[in-house]
């Protein structure tokens, strides 16, 4: 079937040889080489952040039976050259390929339901990872990557960047802006980008912007931050912070994002804002074009906001498939999982 093909595929392309990554790349590596000298210091900064970040996805409910988190796993091994700890969060460890990362079960307490889902709710699970995740003294960060964001190219050169400037502003949180306009997201910066400015000014103006999201908790006009992707710094109140963000789920708002502003403005999560260069929203526009990040946002951005030849041809350019797979992939169940599934809806 054509699942079995991309399981295959996938297995196949994970086991390649390193081509791009020093990560990858490294001394001792199996397919690896000796470093030139100029490049062992990169190749020693690149373990250090190796050993100190853990990644982490949530994939439950028809979402994770579909063939996003595969792929998503597949392309941060061989793209990012990443030999760190991966976890999954998930309510089916037969969906999680074991050469890839390392399943976490969700306990098994009654799922969240929420006015829109049947199923455990992802987005709360997220904001609980610190929790749940088995991680080690070791691990100083997590990185959470919704399981629609594909990795185009080596990730130390991102993490390098996002610790050290996550270290030096003190954050508890690094986070990417939302509605910029910038690399295929939609633009609201005309009604975002005049609050996130008095959002730098002082508490007072923080006050008053979380007073205006008390009486309009679920509006986008207070969506600063995305949170498809960001990093959280275990040693500096990022439970604190995520636990604020969470407040989210005791509401009937569907956007999450306002209450990840909210908890930026109660001063909970203090961010590190992340540069746009490692991050895009692929669009007709700028098909063919990927940065190091790539979210397809899979309820909003794939329902029919690009064409199947845009799909296609990212299936064939940044996931590396080919025939059926590329121009499919997008619409295909797990190869994984134990029984096939019907691919579903969202969580």
């Amino acid at each position: 079937s054509a699942a079995v093909a991309m399981g295959l595929a996938i297995k196949a392309r994970s086991l390649a040889p390193c081509v791009l990554s020093i990560a990858a790349c490294a001394v001792g590596h199996p397919n690896g080489h000796v470093l030139q000298p100029e490049r062992l210091a990169e190749a020693i900064s690149t373990s250090s952040v190796e050993k100190a970040v853990a990644i982490a996805y949530v994939a439950t409910g028809p979402a994770g039976r579909e063939a996003f988190l595969a792929l998503s796993l597949n392309n941060l091994r061989r793209a990012g050259g990443w030999r760190g700890h991966i976890f999954v969060l998930t309510d089916d460890p037969n969906c999680v390929p074991e050469d890839l990362a390392k399943t976490v079960l969700l306990p098994r307490s009654p799922p969240k339901i929420v006015n829109y889902s049947l199923s455990y709710n992802a987005k709360q699970i997220k904001m609980w990872l610190l929790n749940l995740l088995p991680l080690r003294t070791e691990h100083k960060y997590v990185l959470y990557l919704d399981m629609d964001v594909f990795v185009s190219r080596p990730i130390w050169p991102f993490l390098l960047n996002a610790t050290r400037g996550a270290k030096a502003a003190g954050a508890t949180i690094s986070l990417f802006r939302e509605g910029t306009g910038e690399n295929g997201q939609a633009n609201h910066s005309e009604t975002l980008e005049p609050l996130f400015r008095k959002s730098l000014e002082s508490a007072d103006q923080r006050a008053l912007i979380k007073a205006q999201l008390d009486a309009q908790p679920c509006s986008r006009n207070f969506s600063l931050y995305h949170g498809g992707v960001f990093l959280v710094d275990r040693t500096n109140g990022s439970a604190a912070c995520l636990a604020r963000w969470a407040e989210w789920a005791d509401t009937p708002c569907h956007l999450d994002q306002p209450f990840l502003t909210r908890a930026v403005m109660t001063g909970d999560c203090r961010v590190n804002v992340l540069s746009p260069d490692y991050y895009g929203q692929p669009t007709k526009a700028n098909r063919g074009t990927y940065l190091t990040f790539n979210h397809f946002t899979r309820t909003s951005r794939m329902q029919g906001r690009l064409k199947k030849s845009d799909l296609t041809i990212a299936g064939e350019q940044l996931l590396g498939l080919t025939g059926e797979l590329a121009s499919h992939w997008w619409a295909m169940p797990s190869p994984y999982c134990a029984q096939p599934h019907e691919a579903g809806t969202s969580v």
